[in-house]
């Protein structure tokens, strides 16, 4: 390594060089001069041209020298220490630096000191909050599983949090993303007027509000409570929302209700004979409880010394309406009494996906239908105070008898499953959550929000070949959001797409993707659909983004929508942080970050995306420190380098 005085003695050698230059390339040009011209005026032109050129010469070595010495190393040293500063793992080649002498070997040193602090610092906070995260965890995981739906929204309709079963109810065109509006799955105007409400009665603490999904129109039951921050100005106050599904609240008429529960009897193969006309009820939604809540309750009211009921559940998670629960003990309760009943039992057998059975088995004196029409009007419950038979027609269902084999009678009452089982999602989320987004005031535009303030949808595709305008096609397309500067690990996509054509082997042999795996996948159009959705308000990252976007803006006709977002491209960060000249593919960017890529991921959709997702975090902080802080700023710097992506698949 260099010493820093013999740094010292080359750059004066090089400047010695130059003055000795200059003179010799002045005495070259007169003698020149003197020798080949006529003498007089043309005599010294020629000379002073011939010094001329001599000197550009002379003052270009000196330059390029100084550049490849110094500039360089000095340009690759800043980025290779603003990529430590984000990783110890960032490469840090010392041999570039050699120009440089003692400075590249004391950066070096610095580096391994940082590297230490860094990991004794993070061990300390580590075992400092592992039982706070411990309990973050336990929280998470209980607001996960409450059996309705939370979601947190900004004063401004932006979710700021929700857990499993709220995505499960929000769940339409779209799955439910942190930092997209409310307004994007319910229709607005209720949570706007309940909102307004709230904020005029001071002492009107939460109020309720029916709402309709945008997609399919499904009706909910929500509730809305202010969240007063301790803030200075808290005028649009966050809020919660807690979510139900709306089911059974429309007062059922006579004669349209008679007409429309004997034709869904007939359609669904049940009788008829026990059908009665019943005045208006009131509105009412039926609560769901589990079947073996309704088995607990028959055990404890009626003990063995009493009555032997023997309860049995094919599933002791199936859901049932909660207001079978006293209508089914009441009825045990008469059957014993006035018809002598013994050895009851109790049954609740799912029948398919929508609907279970309730079946009441005894022995003893038979029940004849007008006897069972008259238990179900004597059936009272006080609160609310309703008969069994206007039970049955809130729950859209009736009850008849039959005869078992060896002296059994039977109760049987057709019930439908309740409709959170249909939805569950595929790979369970646990809460999720970005607690800033809560008083997050958005910048007037793209263009001059802060980069921390922006949401981000990185995204890769895997294609059947290179070249879109020739018939090549989508096979695979995976992203991922990042909010608040971290990757939200329950919103991911990755879809399979069914190009339309062959996938040629040299393809499938990069991506693994075959023409058998895509057979039944969904095409472009909705595939395109479902990721335009997800990326809805959000600022696009792709490695080398024209190459992807191509694919996906030739068939914006058919997706019915535009992907006009906002861009960035993690192969023009490089540039700028690395400079033009270096390598900018993924591979070279992630080994210059000290990043991982698993072989078997790379060139995977998801793979990749993941690898982009760290690429861009660590550049966006690298790019911060040089002082580029909002996204106008970034899209200028990045025009400089518009060039290296032209046609470019890396």
């Amino acid at each position: 390594m260099n010493t820093p005085r013999h740094i010292r003695l080359r750059i004066f050698g090089w400047f010695a060089a130059l003055l000795i230059g200059a003179l010799a390339a002045l005495a070259a040009g007169l003698w020149v001069g003197t020798a080949k011209g006529s003498g007089g005026a043309d005599s010294l032109l020629l000379g002073g041209l011939v010094a001329g050129f001599l000197l550009v010469g002379l003052v270009t070595w000196v330059w390029m020298s100084i550049d490849k010495s110094f500039a360089q190393p000095l340009h690759r040293l800043s980025s290779a220490l603003r990529a430590q500063a984000q990783s110890s793992d960032a490469a840090f080649p010392v041999e570039a630096f050699y120009g440089l002498g003692d400075v590249a070997a004391a950066s070096d040193t610095l580096r391994q000191a940082l590297a230490a602090t860094r990991t004794a610092l993070t061990e300390s906070v580590s075992a400092e909050t592992s039982q706070i995260l411990a309990e973050r965890a336990s929280l998470s995981n209980l607001m996960a599983d409450l059996p309705f739906g939370v979601v947190l929204c900004s004063g401004l309709h932006h979710i700021a949090l929700y857990n499993r079963q709220a995505d499960v109810l929000l769940d339409t065109a779209h799955a439910p993303g942190l930092d997209h509006s409310i307004f994007d799955y319910v229709e607005a105007a209720p949570i706007q007027a309940a909102y307004d409400r709230l904020l005029d009665d001071k002492e009107l603490h939460q109020t309720h509000l029916f709402l309709t999904a945008l997609e399919d129109s499904r009706p909910l039951i929500a509730q809305m409570r202010l969240v007063h921050l301790p803030a200075e100005q808290d005028v649009r106050p966050a809020y919660i929302l807690t979510l139900r599904p709306q089911r059974n609240i429309e007062t059922i008429e006579d004669n349209d209700a008679l007409s429309l529960r004997t034709a869904d009897l007939l359609l669904n193969g049940l009788p008829t004979t026990s059908l009665r006309r019943r005045p208006p009820l009131p509105l009412l939604e039926p609560e769901d409880v589990r079947a073996i809540d309704l088995t607990r309750q028959i055990a404890s009211r009626f003990p063995a010394t009493e009555i032997s009921a023997d309860c049995v559940e094919v599933d002791k998670l199936e859901t049932i309406p909660a207001l079978v629960v006293p209508l089914a003990c009441k009825m045990l309760d008469k059957l014993h009494r006035e018809f002598q009943a013994n050895t009851l039992s109790v049954l609740i057998t799912p029948v398919d996906d929508e609907r279970a059975s309730l079946i009441i088995g005894w022995s003893g004196q038979s029940m004849r239908p007008r006897d069972l029409d008259r238990c179900l009007d004597e059936i009272c419950m006080p609160d609310p105070k309703l008969s069994g038979g206007e039970i049955l027609e809130i729950l859209q269902t009736d009850a008849w008898t039959e005869v078992a084999p060896f002296g059994r009678h039977l109760i049987k009452l057709p019930l439908r499953r309740a409709p959170s089982e249909r939805a569950a999602p595929a790979s369970p989320k646990r809460l999720t959550y970005n607690l800033d987004l809560m008083v997050k005031t958005p910048a007037p535009d793209v263009s001059s929000a802060d980069l921390t303030s922006l949401s981000y949808v990185v995204f890769d595709t895997e294609t059947t070949g290179l070249e879109p305008d020739k018939g090549d096609e989508i096979c695979q397309i995976a992203a991922l959001r990042i909010v608040g500067g971290a990757v939200i690990e329950n919103e991911k996509l990755d879809l399979l797409v069914n190009p339309g054509r062959s996938i040629p082997a040299s393809a499938t042999k990069i991506h693994h993707i075959t023409n058998e795996m895509v057979k039944s996948a969904p095409d472009i159009r909705r595939a395109g659909s479902n990721f335009h959705s997800f990326a809805r308000g959000a600022v696009l990252v792709a490695h080398n983004a024209p190459f992807d976007l191509a694919f996906l803006r030739k068939h914006q006709n058919d997706i019915g929508h535009a992907f006009d977002n906002p861009v960035i491209d993690t192969v023009l960060l490089s540039a700028i942080l690395f400079g033009q000249d270096e390598v900018h593919t993924l591979d070279a960017i992630c080994e210059r970050l000290g990043i991982t890529i698993q072989p078997e991921l790379r060139h995977t959709a998801m793979g990749d995306t993941d690898a982009t997702a760290q690429v861009f975090l660590k550049m966006m902080e690298m790019c911060r420190a040089r002082g580029l802080t909002t996204f106008e700023q970034l899209r200028t710097e990045m025009r400089k380098h518009g060039r290296l992506v032209k046609d470019l698949n890396i």
